[in-house]
């Protein structure tokens, strides 16, 4: 059953959540005017093109088009639907659902609130099999394991004995059906319910809140599989979800580091490297990477050495490049992993090889080296061809430069012969950068479903869009008093217009975005939203200009239209029809302009 919030609960909501701060939870926002703007977390951009504005509580992205109120930024953000996104801004400012309308879950919410308790006290009861696991315990001593850390990350373990976790979560007046649910317990092929972690040293999972979501599960033996980990759940998704974040949040750290395994992550943070995470059994989805993103300003990816972890380092970079993170790899020598390494040599060795981690573009770079054969000739010219294609879609000039005199002093080619290669993938093969001069020539049309429309006309229907977003009734009345939106030349706004006209007839109170439900719509009204207009103190002159605008091009057509017909009819009478009216618009049109001269 989906929960339908009634229409003053979910402006509580808004109203509660000031765009602006939530916006600022995931993007760093900077004042300019009367907006905010900020690098957009839903495409990979260096100029900020991403805006928000605090007076109507909207944002707009003008790179990719995206835009919508505080809750569609947090469905995108979150990738989760309308009420989720309701229940993490209630959360955020600490609304409590409401519990009597007979249109929302509560069963939903009380499911939540019930597999949160299953899986706390099932972590508590593995924690507390662990002192009695001999093997078990030797494992953790083998790995360097205090038991300050097994404490702080709550490591227990599962017995083999096949049904001793339901037994015990039974007793406590848990429900088979929930226990299901919760991922712990499977029911056999002989229909018997049993534990679905069995032998096998655990790891609980918990969310942001530090509240336990899941399980993962690691053998001690040579049995298989090794790892195993929670099924999806109603409070648990691996792609949305990472290992440890909790903890790494509260440290306040700059910069996040990406490892495989559970193992790693708490061998780190017992070594004083608290900004250790992971992902949960699954390569880097976009979800997790926008959970990066949110906490901190560097992502590095510190995946193994072997050829799995390098190919998940790659998928990885690839992730987080393209929403926009300031991504860097950690190389680590002689040693497998992070933690084999933290282990010989310390955490302050460690914490140099995390000063020190490459950019994606030295990666690249590296990647090509170890490719191709750059003692030949062959070698070298490979190499030069696959990393101009690198260089040139970086973006900032000096840094492009430095790259280049470092390539040229390693491999021996002349800068010269590098920014050859590279201008022709960044100009063009047949273009030189000094032929690279536009004038810049303002458009007299728009093309719109093959027809041209005047771009003063486009602009003044656009305009009518943006007074009527003002939400202010009188200037609907000055609106509809001279301006006929059904004859709109841009059938996008035509259709806003309708939608607008139909909501002051009606004397709604609504919100304005929320009268569209068409996500096209709703990121074409946040950009004209966010334009900014100076009429003054005198909207009713700019009302008339707009119309007079919009009925000059409308008797501009008529004109036209009049004159070809006059060419091509020999009809005496209609002749002077069209005469007569052709007359009357040369005058109405030379009234329009008299007036805006005025």
């Amino acid at each position: 059953m989906m929960a339908f919030y009634g229409e003053q609960f979910v402006d509580e909501i808004k109203e509660a959540n000031n765009i602006v701060d939530v916006v600022s939870d995931y993007v760093s926002l900077k004042r300019t005017g009367t907006s905010y703007k900020g690098l957009c977390p839903f495409h990979k951009e260096k100029t900020p093109s991403f805006s928000v504005s605090a007076d109507k509580q909207v944002f707009h992205c003008f790179g990719c088009g995206v835009g919508g109120d505080v809750i569609g930024f947090i469905r995108r953000v979150e990738n989760v639907d309308f009420q989720e996104a309701i229940e993490i801004l209630a959360d955020r400012a600490k609304i409590e659902l409401p519990q009597d309308d007979e249109n929302i879950d509560i069963e939903r919410v009380r499911l939540k609130e019930r597999l949160f308790s299953i899986n706390t006290e099932a972590a508590k009861y593995f924690n507390a099999n662990l002192y009695d696991s001999k093997e078990a315990l030797e494992y953790l001593e083998k790995r360097h394991l205090d038991k300050t850390t097994v404490t702080r990350f709550g490591i227990g373990f599962a017995k083999g004995n096949g049904n001793d976790l339901k037994k015990h979560l039974i007793s406590l007046g848990f429900t088979d059906e929930d226990l299901v649910l919760s991922g712990l317990i499977i029911k056999n092929d002989n229909g018997a319910y049993v534990d679905r972690f069995r032998s096998r040293l655990m790891f609980p999972i918990f969310d942001i809140k530090d509240r336990v979501i899941a399980f993962g599960g690691r053998v001690l033996d040579n049995s298989l599989p090794k790892y195993m980990n929670s099924p999806e759940t109603p409070i648990y998704s691996k792609s949305k979800n990472i290992f440890a974040l909790n903890f790494a949040r509260k440290s306040k750290v700059t910069r996040l580091l990406m490892v495989e395994g559970y193992m790693d992550v708490i061998s780190l943070h017992k070594n004083g490297i608290p900004c250790a995470v992971a992902s949960l059994g699954t390569a880097l989805t976009e979800s997790q990477a926008r959970m990066l993103k949110k906490y901190a300003n560097e992502i590095i990816i510190g995946y193994d050495s072997d050829g799995a972890g390098q190919a998940a380092t790659e998928r990885g970079l690839q992730i987080l490049s393209n929403i926009g993170c300031n991504v860097k790899i950690l190389r680590i020598p002689d040693a497998k992993d992070p933690d084999e390494y933290i282990n010989k040599n310390g955490p302050e060795r460690f914490n140099k090889l995390l000063d020190n981690a490459i950019t994606l573009v030295e990666y690249k770079l590296d990647k090509l080296k170890t490719e191709v054969n750059i003692g030949t000739t062959e070698g070298k010219i490979d190499y030069l061809n696959k990393m101009a294609g690198v260089i040139s879609k970086i973006d900032n000039s000096i840094e492009r430069e430095v790259y280049i005199k470092k390539i040229s002093s390693e491999i021996g080619i002349g800068v010269e012969a590098i920014y050859g290669e590279i201008n022709k993938r960044i100009f063009g093969t047949n273009l030189k950068p000094s032929k690279l001069k536009f004038e810049t020539k303002e458009k007299s049309t728009i093309e719109e479903s093959g027809k041209d429309i005047p771009e003063n006309v486009y602009n003044a229907e656009k305009m009518a869009i943006f007074l009527l977003c003002q939400n202010d009734a009188h200037i609907f009345e000055l609106m509809k008093k001279n301006i006929d939106y059904k004859k709109f030349k841009v059938n996008l706004y035509k259709d806003l217009a309708e939608i607008l006209y139909k909501y002051y007839n009606e004397n709604s109170k609504r919100n304005i975005i929320d009268l569209f439900e068409n996500q096209d719509q709703i990121n074409l009204i946040t950009g004209i939203m966010q334009d900014e207009y100076d009429f003054g103190n005198n909207i009713e002159k700019a009302v008339i200009d707009l119309s007079n605008t919009l009925k000059k091009n409308q008797l501009e057509e008529e004109k036209n239209e009049i004159l070809k017909k006059l060419k091509d009819r020999e009809d005496t009478y209609a002749v002077k029809e069209l005469e007569d009216r052709l007359s009357e618009i040369i005058t109405e049109i030379h009234l329009i302009s008299s007036e805006r001269r005025k």
